[in-house]
């Protein structure tokens, strides 16, 4: 019986892990790459042996700069306009 329980405690936070994952997919559509940072290492808390979400996390983080400044030279398009 406990083992049972332990075997759905596990499937639960691996099935939350994903829902983090997705919910970081949608925000860095959204261009929230900061807010999707953050789920992604909760994702990885969640599943830390997940190596899809490591690398997502290491890519974003990799390329947070970039965006910021993609974000940046945007808004100012967008002003100008």
């Amino acid at each position: 019986m406990e083992v049972a329980g332990k075997l759905s405690s596990h499937g639960e936070s691996c099935d939350k892990a994903d829902r983090f994952y997705e919910q970081a997919l949608l925000l860095v559509d959204c261009c929230k790459i900061p807010e999707a940072i953050k789920l992604l290492e909760k994702a990885i808390q969640l599943k830390p042996d997940s190596e899809i979400y490591k690398e997502t996390l290491a890519f974003f983080q990799m390329n947070t700069q970039y965006y910021s400044d993609h974000l940046k030279e945007r808004s100012t398009r967008i002003k100008l306009c």
